[in-house]
């Protein structure tokens, strides 16, 4: 049984035939290399093999299993490496390769990632932002994380490409050193994808690897206790969970841009609309400043929760991380934005809420104990419209990244944030029917007029939030699609 078995591979994107017939076996211990000219289909043989692209026929077995079955456990076991994915470059060469050791859960990352910044070279570059690497710097941490889980496939496309000639041979040494060969003869092999033509057997590997070797973890004999936890253990979920709330707290803290934007933006809100209401209410329109505070502290709960899902889904997109993301073990169910997302939102909303007191007056608990079922129905809307921001911009591509400002801002009319829903027209009064938010906002009214809890009005908030939660169906259907149809590797291009 090889380590890695693919029979009858073909994909096609339209009309283009981009791998047609390949079949491959790659035995422990044994080198690989898929040679051909551009567009020959080898990145998409391997983004194949990585979970990235769905074939339109064939199957692919790693380690014995079908991919396609027992995507995490098959992927915790391999690593991969490109010279044209990127890491987040806010983040430092430490920060980035702790963040990876977590979604691979790796069982001590802290000493794994020190063995691997030594092994790289890397130790005096911990500290230093990725974005103001070099090229070749950038590619050794990109090696350094393809092997922090030890894995016992190793996929790599051009890894060396940006590496000076010097500093490429001694890479290549490392992944391949004699010292790390286990027992047994090594074998190495080939291959050309031949687009249309399907792969020819037979070629010699270039590029200047040696003759024997593979990469093999030069303590790992020695190791009592496995590198990684269990891939489908409960240790192991929370593992990689917690590595992308890492992800995203390294993101804030390197981003002074990002933690300024906490507190700005609804800073300036609550200043308009607070001065505002203090002029409404001098000239005796009643309830104007409990109405439109409330209004503006309940529509951040809202706006909040939605765009930090989406912004945080972006900033593997901007920073050309996604297939790094998608090519590890992380579960779509595991792909969990909104954890960091509500601590900030929680430290947002404290604030706004002390500055609405001091300056106004207002206190929001003063909505009593409405004021729970309030915030819950707001966030399980926000976090819907992130889902389902985040689920378009994978099947359209970053052309679509506006709607993680712009959707939430489309519901707002209906959402009756400032205003009864009874001065809609008619039409948008049945829309506002279908809006969790347009209950939620009529409630916080009523309560503030000393008219106690609709219960029944929340009932129909919440039944709707579950409805808004397909989201969630929608998010696996457009990754699916985007791996059927190839729109989830070109992020990376």
């Amino acid at each position: 049984m090889g380590v890695l078995e693919v029979r009858g591979l073909v994909k096609r994107f339209g009309s283009v035939t981009a791998v047609n017939g390949v079949d491959l076996t790659v035995e422990a211990g044994e080198i690989v290399a898929l040679l051909g000219p551009n567009g020959a289909g080898k990145t998409t043989t391997l983004h194949v093999v990585l979970g990235l692209v769905t074939p339109d026929v064939g199957q692919v077995r790693l380690f014995g299993r079908d991919l396609a079955r027992h995507r995490t456990e098959a992927l915790s076991r391999l690593n991969f490496a490109s010279g044209y994915v990127s890491l987040p470059g806010a983040l430092t060469v430490e920060e980035n390769l702790l963040t990876f050791a977590y979604l691979y859960a790796v069982r001590r990352p802290r000493r794994r990632v020190a063995e691997l910044m030594e092994l790289m070279e890397l130790q005096d570059l911990r500290r230093r932002r990725v974005r103001q690497l070099s090229s070749g710097q950038q590619t050794r941490v990109q090696l350094a994380k393809a092997l922090l889980n030890e894995p016992e496939l190793l996929v790599l496309d051009e890894p060396t490409a940006s590496l000076d000639p010097d500093v490429g041979d001694r890479v290549r040494e490392v992944l391949v050193r004699p010292d790390r060969v286990p027992a047994g003869r090594v074998r190495r092999r080939g291959r050309v994808g031949g687009g249309a033509d399907g792969p020819v057997p037979g070629q010699r590997p270039r590029g200047g690897l040696p003759e024997s070797g593979t990469w093999m973890s030069r303590d790992r004999k020695c190791r009592a206790d496995p590198l990684r936890l269990p891939p489908m253990s409960p240790a192991a979920r929370r593992r990689r969970v917690l590595g992308v709330v890492l992800r995203d707290f390294y993101v804030l803290r390197r981003s002074v841009p990002r933690a300024f934007e906490i507190v700005y933006w609804p800073l300036v809100e609550l200043l308009i609309w607070g001065y505002l209401s203090v002029f409404l209410q001098g000239r005796d329109v009643p309830m104007t400043i409990t109405a439109l505070l409330g209004g503006v502290l309940l529509w951040q709960i809202l706006f909040r929760s939605q765009s930090e899902v989406s912004l945080s889904f972006l900033e593997d997109v901007w920073s050309r991380n996604l297939l790094n993301v998608f090519s590890s073990p992380l579960s779509g169910g595991e792909y969990r934005l909104v954890l960091f997302g509500a601590l900030k939102l929680a430290l947002g909303t404290a604030v706004m809420a002390t500055l609405a007191f001091l300056l106004y007056g207002f206190g929001l608990f003063s909505l009593g104990p409405a004021l729970l079922p309030f915030v819950v129905l707001l966030l399980v809307m926000g976090w819907a419209l992130g889902i389902a921001t985040v689920a378009v911009v994978i099947r359209f591509g970053q052309s679509a990244e506006v709607i993680a400002w712009a959707l939430a801002f489309a519901f707002q009319p209906f959402a009756a944030v400032f205003y009864p829903v009874d001065v809609l027209p008619p039409v948008m009064r049945a829309v506002a029917q279908l809006v969790p938010a347009s209950f939620v906002f009529e409630g916080m009214r009523d309560v503030l007029a000393g008219h106690g809890i609709d219960w029944s009005d929340l009932g129909l908030a919440a039944a709707l939030d579950t409805v808004y939660l397909g989201a969630l169906a929608l998010f696996a259907r457009m990754l699916t699609t985007a791996r059927s149809n190839g729109s989830l590797s070109r992020f990376g291009e």
